[in-house]
């Protein structure tokens, strides 16, 4: 048993070398959750904690200016008040990609971040988009608006907007901030709001890129971005 260790652990070495993502041998032989708890992906704490593990964190401290950008009477983000203020200042709606993507071999993953909607027509939605390639041309998308409806949707191959998941209104958001959370595995994808389960949809992603939004002639503050990974054995 001892010999059959030791080659693969040769094996994976070896393997390892040639990849820019090493892997983890506790991951190879070692199972996260000893005890065999089941896995709830429909709640927000169903995770296994022994089996998550942060990959990215941002705060918006000082030295989080990469993600500012601002072009005159087009659009301005810059750190405010422990977060990222967005405005867009004409009538377009603006995505900004290129801040976060999803490493290429990370299957399970979740990204939570806080969101205030601060200004703006309320019927607009302000999102993060997840699961996409190619910019505009392929995402998923999951945002609130001023009204408290809730939207899920996808563009494909930058064909028109197609709505997964629409709730008139949720009361699992409140006025103020609201804590966003998408959770994948695999092809499928569970969203939260404060915590409380909406909804989940099953469709293969299109790629790796996040983006987030702000709507036009709007406003809005994102603030405390985590995302994790996390092992299902």
């Amino acid at each position: 048993m001892i010999r059959i260790y030791l080659m693969l652990s040769v094996l994976v070495l070896f393997w390892s070398c040639k990849d820019e993502d090493p892997f983890d041998l506790d991951s190879v032989f070692f199972s996260c959750n000893e005890k065999g708890e089941p896995f709830q992906f429909n709640l927000y704490n169903g995770l296994i904690e022994e089996c998550k593990s942060i990959i990215e964190r941002e705060n918006f401290g000082s030295t989080s200016t990469s993600w500012e950008r601002n072009q005159p009477n087009t659009f301005r983000r810059v750190i405010s008040q422990g977060g990222l203020l967005q405005e867009s200042l004409n009538n377009t709606n603006w995505f900004f990609f290129g801040d976060l993507s999803i490493p290429e071999n990370i299957h399970h993953y979740q990204i939570d971040f806080e969101l205030e909607i601060l200004s703006g027509p309320e019927n607009r939605f302000h999102v993060i988009t997840w699961g996409g390639r190619d910019g505009l041309e392929n995402y998923y998308s999951f945002g609130i608006n001023g009204n408290q409806e809730l939207q899920v949707g996808t563009v494909s191959n930058g064909q028109d907007f197609e709505t997964l998941f629409y709730l008139p209104i949720s009361t699992a958001i409140v006025s103020g901030t609201n804590l966003m959370t998408v959770r994948v595995v695999e092809n499928k994808s569970y969203f939260f709001i404060n915590e409380i389960f909406i909804t989940s949809i099953e469709r293969p992603l299109y790629g790796n890129d996040i983006s987030f939004n702000v709507p036009g002639m709007s406003s809005n503050r994102l603030s405390n971005i985590v995302i994790s990974k996390f092992r299902t054995d």
